[in-house]
């Protein structure tokens, strides 16, 4: 569904685009995948072995659903978009959960048709979110995802060309079960660092990036008792030129912050309610209302609604 804003924040009543029956749409992207300044969206669904396009028409309105399908058997999951071999178009990268594989669609100059490359991530490797960033510093994107039933992530390097090395893995500890991931730089030495949420030990992880390529083992936070992180998103929140982390935990309906400290460490926890049982599963960030704050929006999957937070932080 789609609610086109005011600008003020405020939403008109949700527009609805559908899909297959009992596609069961996971994660959602947006970026312009043909090249013709409108923003489109991207879903992977994850019961039908497909991703989805929806071509934008520049107000606010889409076309009808194109499906690009990821295999049999292959439980789309999560999705990441960049220029993956430097042609200037969008490329899609898909986690599979089932099959435990990234799939690769490498996008072409104004058409919607891609390649379609396919990556192994391990058996049983449940892999669930991607994030692309250069770990190596060497101008070619990478990939990083989180392989939940193998408790590790696994990252590939690119070639530039929209090919890929085999993964090089890092554990997140047993029982850990990481789920989302993000990167950025959280010690000021220009080297891309990894951070994931550890769904099944109450923790986020943080992988620090070297200087040959390779991570550090992981720097475990405790995100408290009874807590499930699951969503996660790095950002200057408070404006001191340092990336801080957020979380949405739907183990106790919270959104939680750790403030970062310019160092590759974090602290001064803050945890915001989200209501009863709401179970918040995803969140993104935005000025929702051209105050030139930056708010944020939380899917609450427990409670089937979503909600905002104001000039967050």
């Amino acid at each position: 569904g789609i609610f086109i804003s005011n600008g003020l924040g405020r939403f008109a009543s949700e527009k609805i685009y559908s899909f297959e029956t009992n596609s069961n749409p996971q994660s959602l992207l947006i970026g312009d995948l043909n090249n013709d300044k409108r923003l489109d969206i991207i879903v992977a669904l994850t019961y039908t072995n497909k991703v989805g396009i929806f071509l934008g028409f520049g107000d606010g309105a889409f076309e009808l659903v194109r499906h690009y399908s990821t295999g049999e058997k292959s439980g789309p999951f999560s999705i990441g978009v960049a220029d993956l071999n430097n042609d200037h178009v969008l490329d899609i990268v898909v986690s599979n959960a089932i099959s435990g594989s990234i799939d690769i669609f490498l996008g072409f100059y104004r058409e919607i048709f891609f390649r379609h490359l396919v990556y192994a991530t391990g058996k049983g490797s449940a892999s669930h979110s991607v994030a692309i960033g250069d770990f190596n510093n060497d101008t070619r994107q990478d990939i990083v995802v989180t392989n939940s039933g193998n408790d590790n992530i696994g990252v590939f390097f690119g070639y530039g060309n929209g090919k890929f090395q085999n993964q090089t893995t890092y554990l997140t500890s047993i029982g850990s079960r990481p789920q989302s991931v993000a990167v950025g730089d959280f010690n000021n030495d220009n080297y891309l660092d990894i951070v994931v949420a550890n769904y099944g030990n109450e923790s986020i992880g943080i992988f620090l990036g070297l200087i040959n390529g390779t991570f550090s083992n992981q720097i475990k936070y405790s995100i408290g008792f009874g807590s499930r992180p699951s969503s996660i998103i790095v950002f200057d929140f408070n404006k001191d030129n340092q990336l801080d982390i957020v979380i949405t935990d739907d183990g106790t309906s919270n959104v939680i912050m750790l403030v970062g400290f310019g160092n590759g460490s974090f602290g001064l926890l803050k945890k915001y309610r989200t209501g009863y049982n709401s179970q918040p599963c995803a969140l993104a960030i935005a000025d929702f209302n051209n105050d030139f704050e930056t708010d944020i929006t939380i899917a609450n999957c427990g409670t089937n609604n979503i909600g905002f937070i104001s000039h967050f932080c």
